[in-house]
């Protein structure tokens, strides 16, 4: 083969080894922007319509913090960088930046390209906000989850977070398979006193549809 040959040959091995490096950064997800008919910019932690761009990832922070030892990382004192929705936020803290998901619930969708928000996504965000407002906060998190997020609940001082959404009838239970070790009792219990209340989404009654029948419905394409 010639010379020439040769050359082309590691071009292009090159080219397929720096795309797979580029597909795996991608793949492993992260906050997803994009700009709707009306100019306007969202934010959101699911698949991106086509328009979508993948804003952030934070690997190496994020294999960092599971490398840690349990009574290390639940020792962190964290604070939020940016809450994106009623279940997810970037936060930082011991020198790390991580993208979060609640763990073990589900809050109101916010909507995103040519679909209007859930009702009570707004308020969901804003009660989560207020809720994170005080000072810092810990996290007892539960592995990975999709997106690169860590799973995670949020605690401040010795307040569950994530229960106190679903108490305040401002997210439900998630419906897919919850982490192990994660009290699953704790969340049914704390979604039924919303429930038997009317509070939040629950007193929409029949009118109300779970998040994850609303991303089926409403899929970004």
């Amino acid at each position: 083969m010639t010379g020439l040959g040769n050359k082309i040959i590691k071009y292009l091995l090159l080219v397929i080894i720096w795309g797979a490096g580029v597909g795996g950064a991608l793949a492993a997800g992260g906050i997803f922007s994009w700009t709707d008919e009306g100019g306007i910019r969202h934010y959101s932690n699911v698949t991106p319509s086509i328009s979508g761009k993948n804003l952030e990832t934070f690997e190496e922070d994020h294999s960092r913090y599971k490398g840690l030892s349990r009574n290390s990382r639940e020792g962190i004192l964290f604070k939020a960088v940016k809450i994106y929705d009623g279940d997810s936020l970037k936060v930082s803290g011991g020198g790390l930046t991580l993208m979060v998901r609640l763990v073990g619930i589900d809050a109101p969708e916010t909507g995103g390209g040519k679909h209007e928000p859930q009702p009570f996504s707004r308020k969901s965000k804003e009660a989560f906000s207020r809720m994170i407002a005080g000072g810092p906060f810990t996290l007892k998190s539960y592995g990975t989850g999709s997106y690169n997020r860590v799973l995670a609940e949020l605690f401040v001082g010795s307040e569950n977070v994530n229960l106190a959404l679903l108490r305040e009838g401002l997210a439900e239970v998630y419906q897919g398979k919850m982490q192990a070790g994660v009290d699953k009792k704790a969340y049914v219990k704390a979604q039924k006193e919303a429930r038997q209340h009317r509070r939040g989404i629950w007193s929409l009654g029949k009118a109300y549809e779970s998040p994850r029948l609303w991303r089926k419905k409403h899929p970004r394409k």
